[in-house]
């Protein structure tokens, strides 16, 4: 037997309170002679017995009262005893991981409908009067409740979700709940697969359970079984620089062996817009823990967005087998180049190779090509209208006004590109103070102009995922360039041969502005003639670019944000799966941001894509949502790990025939005897009433 509140049994020393009391209250006789008194002294020796063993037998009546109320006020418990009637109350946490690899199908079901199973098994064996809230990975955050029938059907209602387990920022929901709880009992409870790739903050996490086990016991139920075969598709990119209608485009697909074994003959599909393109590309053997890059062109036939998916034939992990991106294919790309040094003649302006170099074709192909070049002077900026235009080039630009500053800053906020190229023109403080630190239009300050004694070449490498710079870049030779100095949250996407910055992006609302360190044209430089710099400057525009796809194109959990006109402001928009348009849609409604509409959509735990459409309007959108490529990942926590969290958790590796109730929380005190020991209290408390009752009646 053990005690909840072992303090409280104290409180048995307040049997000594009526003993005392009697002690104190005994008859002090004194003696008068009366000598009619002496006939009636048997009667009384017989009475006073009968009232001693009278007054006795109430003492020990209220000294038991007194202790079986302390006794009871202390929780006594009796592990070996298992009821639900009688057993501790629970405040009980449950931690519900439903990340990607939760899909897993080991056998006929998955590990998160196994994992659901034991959930429910474990709230129905909860002792009556006990408390549940549910935290998952999706967002599921429920409130502390004793209506374990609801906290059970909110788990069974998880979603299966594309996000990555994020066990510590749940263990640190779980234990703020249990710390506003007055519960002595207390229970943290983690529902997982256990996967190796979850862990990634083992030691962080087993320092956070160390905290928890202050306040309560931690169970970890691992469910399933190790997958032994699964193939993903880790990567699916757009890698042209500029996605044009009807124009081929290029896509990067990375596909890796998850397996044990080497797989054979394994077919990769492109679709684009639910159309397969062409035959599958067979990769004849992939090795175990091996990667493979595949190459598919196909050309973009809407005008707009285009869904782009790539998919694998179905094995132990379907959520990975299929991944889909939204690429916005355009007819016609205006830049325009604004020439802060036009020169007497065309050979000599500023833009000259730079308008060469995105438009790199003649007579016929001029109309057809999708990329439209504009020269401007700085003047022409204030009234030129930019609502056509996706990107601007300052060139060796210096003395803009700041209304033409202003009218910049609400392009590029609005989505729009910027690039900027020094020159000799260049004022740097004056561009610092008016383009970086007024408006916020520099990812970098500007520097002096270096002039090394060699000079530096670009390096074929970044370290910028999402800019793969072209080759050949090494082969240009620079004798001058700007130091440049990122800013805080800037991306260097290039450097030079001696480590200096050469190309730094940095975000402005809704768009991006670049800095390019060199010339645009051959006062610095001879890069503008070298065969590196048509394919250059069109991943820098494609860069530029990619706002249109980034914005639709989200991971698992991240919020789908759209600017639309601000006459949809107030309708409704539904927003439903692409491949199960009879899915039940989700409901919202435009919103007013500043002077456009705004269609904010949160619930991208479900992989794949999506359709947006806006009541009354023809306004469609797509987005896509993926799924983190760590959750292909097929390691569990390996022994040495599970041997550390067996020193502050309870691991139980579940199989569907454990599946009964008390599987779970065999740490508990067992059931509690204060309610016992409360019904005796009031029964010794009744009896003590009526015999007192009766004993004081005469005699």
């Amino acid at each position: 037997m053990s005690f909840l509140n072992p303090l409280l049994l104290f409180g048995i020393g307040t049997i000594f309170v009526p003993i005392i009391i009697h002690l104190l209250n005994r008859r002090q006789f004194r003696r008068v002679t009366w000598a009619a008194m002496r006939f009636l002294k048997t009667s009384i020796d017989q009475n006073q017995r009968r009232m001693k063993l009278e007054d006795l037998i109430l003492l020990a009546l209220r000294c038991l009262l007194l202790a079986l109320l302390a006794f009871a006020l202390a929780r006594p418990t009796l592990p070996w005893l298992k009821s639900q009637l009688l057993g501790a109350k629970v405040a009980s946490v449950v931690i519900l991981d439903n990340s990607a690899s939760m899909a897993t199908i080991n056998g006929d079901q998955s590990r998160l409908t196994l994992a659901k199973q034991a959930v429910a098994v474990y709230i129905e064996g909860l002792p009556l009067g006990s408390s549940a809230s549910i935290l998952s990975v999706s967002g599921v955050e429920t409130q502390p409740t004793s209506n374990l029938s609801h906290a059970k059907s909110v788990a069974q209602d998880v979603p299966q979700s594309g996000q990555v387990l994020d066990i510590l920022g749940a263990l640190s929901k779980a234990h703020e709940q249990l710390r506003k709880s007055g519960a002595v009992e207390k229970e943290v409870q983690i529902f997982t697969d256990g996967q190796a790739a979850n862990w990634q903050s083992f030691d962080a996490v087993i320092r956070k359970m160390e905290e928890i086990r202050q306040d309560a016991e931690i169970s970890i139920i691992l469910t399933g079984k190790e997958a032994a075969a699964n193939q993903s598709i880790d990567r699916l990119d757009l890698v042209s620089a500029i996605p044009s209608l009807n124009q081929p485009v290029t896509f990067q697909v990375d596909i890796t062996n998850h397996g044990t074994s080497e797989t054979y003959d394994v077919p990769v599909q492109l679709e684009v817009n639910s159309e397969a393109i062409g035959e599958p590309w067979i990769i004849d053997s992939l090795p175990a823990g091996k990667t493979e890059s595949l190459t598919f062109h196909a050309p973009l036939t809407i005008l707009g967005q285009n869904r782009v998916t790539v998919s694998l034939p179905g094995d132990s992990l379907p959520m990975d087998d299929r991944r889909t991106i939204i690429v916005n294919a355009r007819k016609k790309v205006q830049v325009l180049l604004v020439d802060g040094d036009p020169g007497s003649i065309d050979a000599e302006a500023e833009t000259f190779f730079l308008r060469l170099a995105l438009a790199p074709v003649t007579g016929e192909q001029i109309d057809q090509y999708p990329v439209k070049p504009v020269v401007i002077r700085p003047s022409e900026i204030e009234t030129s209208d930019l609502d056509q235009v996706t990107s601007i080039v300052l060139a060796n630009v210096a003395d803009l006004p700041q209304s033409a500053v202003a009218k910049l800053k609400s392009f590029v906020q609005a989505g729009g590109g910027l690039v900027y190229f020094p020159g000799n023109n260049t004022q740097s403080e004056i561009d610092n103070a008016l383009l970086g630190e007024r408006h916020g239009l520099l990812p970098a300050k500007l520097g002096q102009a270096q002039s090394p004694e060699n000079p530096v070449t670009l390096s074929d490498k970044t370290e910028a995922v999402e800019f793969q710079p072209t080759t050949g870049l090494s082969q240009a030779k620079f004798w001058t360039y700007l130091e440049l100095k990122p800013e805080e949250g800037a991306r260097t996407l290039l450097k030079f041969s001696d480590g200096a910055p050469a190309l730094v992006e940095g975000d402005v609302g809704r768009g991006s502005v670049l800095v390019f360190a060199s010339t645009c044209d051959p006062a610095w430089n001879d890069f503008c003639v070298k065969p590196a710099y048509v394919p250059f400057n069109h991943q820098v525009l494609g860069k530029l670019l990619l706002n249109d796809n980034q914005s639709a194109n989200l991971r698992a959990g991240e919020s789908f944000n759209a600017f639309v006109d601000s006459e949809l402001v107030g309708r409704e928009v539904t927003v439903y799966p692409t491949n199960d348009p009879e899915a039940l849609g989700q409901l919202s409604k435009v919103e007013l941001d500043g002077e456009e509409g705004l269609i904010r959509y949160a619930e991208t735990t479900r992989v794949g894509g999506y359709q947006v459409s806006i009541a009354n309007s023809q306004t469609a959108l797509q987005f896509a949502v993926q799924h983190d490529k760590v959750e292909s990942s097929r390691p569990t926590l390996p022994l040495e790990q599970l041997t550390r969290l067996e020193n502050v958790a309870t691991v139980v590796r579940l199989a569907p025939e454990q599946m009964e109730k008390g599987f779970i929380g065999t740490q508990r005190a067992g059931s509690e005897l204060w309610i016992l020991g409360v019904m005796l209290v009031g029964l010794i408390g009744l009896v003590e009433m009526v015999l007192a009752q009766k004993f004081s009646e005469p005699k």
